[in-house]
């Protein structure tokens, strides 16, 4: 009898029939490999599963607290000019200063000024996400020449305007938000991101009042000069906005800051 005659058709060795198993595996398994990739490919040609693009950024919780909803989220950076912009001065406690094209912050020989500002925090688009807000205003008179710290404090009573604030009935200020040395004609500036944002969720209207320490007198322009004070507020929108100027804020003549000094001289005295 033959090799083959001794085996038969069947059964064959066991080394045989593991060969055997092991193709048929690998042939069983990769048709089912071939027909999930065929099928999940049928899927997602036809739209049956979303691939989450922005909707995965819906209702996450932002480093300021504020929720994002669903959308494209971009920045922005807008520049608001003060509705409302004046000083008070101790030594004249009724009268009022808000058509002055200058802003004066002193303490010095027992007089004493406080300057305001007001801002409609509204302009703003309703979803933005505030990253920062600074005040900018520019300086245009500093004696003597050496730095003079000016404080910027938030006053939570809006109910004040340019045209009626005196030293008689000016809103108290709060807490301090931040301080500026400010030196040398040009521009400064003061971080209120805090307060900004607190008032952008409450009412929309953001008033602050800038000071000095003792023996100090430094002045600003105000919105009536032609570079008036401005609120930068950076943020985060569905719909934002850029709103800034494209001029640097450039220096200006030193003849028409004199101008604006002079306008003080029959307020301030010596």
């Amino acid at each position: 009898m033959s090799k083959h005659s001794l085996w038969g058709e069947t059964p064959r060795p066991f080394f045989f029939k593991g060969a055997e198993m092991k193709t048929e595996l690998v042939a069983n398994v990769g048709k089912r490999g071939r027909l999930a990739i065929a099928f999940w490919v049928l899927i997602l040609s036809l739209g049956m599963i979303a691939i989450p693009t922005n909707a995965y950024f819906s209702n996450r919780e932002t480093s300021t607290g504020n929720t994002f909803a669903a959308g494209t989220w971009e920045n922005g950076d807008q520049e608001l000019a003060p509705t409302d912009d004046s000083f008070v001065l101790n030594s004249r406690p009724e009268m009022n200063f808000g058509w002055m094209r200058g802003l004066v912050v002193m303490n010095r020989r027992d007089r004493i000024a406080h300057c305001f500002l007001k801002f409609d925090l509204s302009e703003l688009p309703e979803d933005a996400s505030i990253s920062s807000a600074e005040l900018h205003l520019l300086g245009i008179g500093i004696p003597p020449p050496k730095a003079t710290p000016i404080a910027v404090k938030f006053v939570e009573n809006d109910a004040w305007s340019e045209e009626e604030i005196t030293w008689s009935n000016m809103p108290p200020a709060a807490e301090e938000l931040d301080s500026e040395n400010v030196q040398w004609i040009g521009w400064y500036c003061w971080d209120v991101t805090s307060k900004t944002r607190e008032e952008f969720e409450n009412d929309k209207v953001l008033s602050l009042m800038l000071c000095s320490g003792e023996n100090a007198v430094a002045f600003f322009g105000s919105k009536e000069f032609r570079f008036e004070p401005y609120l930068e507020v950076v943020y985060i929108s569905n719909n934002p906005t850029s709103e800034n100027s494209d001029d640097g804020r450039p220096f200006i003549e030193e003849g028409v800051f004199n101008e604006i000094l002079t306008e003080f001289e029959p307020w301030l005295g010596d």
